[in-house]
């Protein structure tokens, strides 16, 4: 019980990780594209 309780911690951290890059990433493309639209 006690590595189960580990395995869905360390897995939750895992998907709250992936959301945040995953964000980070969709801010990144979002602020090159309206750099590319002022540029343009």
């Amino acid at each position: 019980e006690i590595t189960n309780h580990v395995f869905r911690s360390s897995l939750a951290a895992l998907v709250i990780f992936n959301i945040m890059m995953l964000t980070h990433w969709q801010m990144y493309v979002c602020i090159q594209l309206l750099c590319a639209d002022a540029f343009m």
